[in-house]
């Protein structure tokens, strides 16, 4: 991203800064999806072998 700002001449508009945060957080939002999944898991794993 900032070689991209750098080969404009540092004149950007918001619409190119929006797009790089949209690419840059859809990791972010799968990390957390993924630790809420493993973490339910968790949780029912967890009362499974407390009950035994």
């Amino acid at each position: 991203m900032f070689e991209g700002i750098e080969s404009f001449g540092g004149k950007i508009n918001q619409a190119m800064i929006a797009g790089g945060l949209k690419y840059s957080t859809i990791s972010t939002i799968y990390g957390v999806l993924i630790y809420i999944v493993s973490f339910a898991i968790r949780l029912v794993n967890k009362t499974r072998f407390m009950e035994s």
